[in-house]
């Protein structure tokens, strides 16, 4: 999952599987495009491997959202790629939540 933040403020996303199994938190810095791994799915050749979550996120500054979608302090977003699987984005100054359709 690539998560793009076109934000003032960095953004923390994490990807989830509707198994209930989820990725670390990984945190965006504003201008900056971010790649979001899924859940861990073991360790091939001394690597770990994750679980690829497809889809494209772009995040705006809630005032001034345009062709993407708002982040604000208090209003995180979930977003679900139609196959099972989406990505959970919160401004850096709130605490996580757990995975699913937010808004």
């Amino acid at each position: 999952m690539f998560v793009t933040n076109n934000t003032s403020y960095p953004i923390i996303a994490f990807c989830w599987i509707k198994d209930g199994r989820f990725g670390l938190d990984t945190t965006i810095e504003p201008g900056t495009t971010g790649h979001i791994f899924g859940p861990a799915a073991g360790k091939w050749e001394g690597h770990q491997g994750y679980e690829f979550v497809a889809g494209t996120v772009v995040c705006y500054d809630r005032m001034f959202g345009c062709n993407g979608y708002p982040i604000a302090k208090g209003q995180p977003l979930s977003w679900d790629n139609g196959n099972g699987a989406g990505v959970t984005i919160r401004h850096h100054l709130d605490e996580r939540v757990p995975p699913g359709n937010l808004r």
